[in-house]
């Protein structure tokens, strides 16, 4: 038997108990019983389980291969786009919420036209641009207006 509930098995009987049996002792907890021989555990050959009465554990019968994922994500790098000033608007806005264009600037937050799947059409955004050892991996729109938001 190679399949079990549409998953493949690796090892068949991964424990060495006889074979179509109903019960037998327990792969968990008999080696460490004064009764080592005790037949605690029931086996389950259907559904591929055992359990034991004894220590109330669950296992499974067999180990099974990892199934590989149907599709492969990819992932493109944002580019980068050139700097421009920050608009007197754009300052005010970030000003009223207490963040100086100091801070605006240390943070690489960019001011940017971006098409919004949320609204269907181009809104003025705030760019947060993520870097890892000063390479962009990511960008992060936040339209003003609307507050949507996407990742590039």
């Amino acid at each position: 038997m190679t399949n079990k509930n549409g998953f493949e098995i690796d090892l068949y009987n991964q424990y060495g108990l006889k074979d179509g049996a109903k019960y037998s002792t327990c792969p968990l907890c008999s080696e460490h019983r004064k009764k080592k021989q005790d037949k605690c555990a029931q086996l389950f050959w259907d559904s591929g389980l055992g359990y034991c009465n004894h220590c109330g554990e669950r296992f499974q019968l067999h180990t099974y291969k990892k199934k590989e994922k149907e599709r492969k994500i990819s992932y493109r790098k944002p580019t980068e786009k050139p700097k421009k000033d920050l608009s007197t608007s754009f300052l005010n806005w970030f000003y009223n919420r207490g963040i100086s264009k100091e801070t605006l600037e240390l943070a690489n937050v960019q001011e940017c036209v971006e098409w919004m799947p949320q609204t269907q059409e181009e809104e003025k955004c705030i760019a947060f641009n993520y870097l890892r050892d000063g390479e962009l991996v990511n960008v992060k729109y936040r339209t003003i207006s609307s507050k949507s938001f996407k990742l590039e």
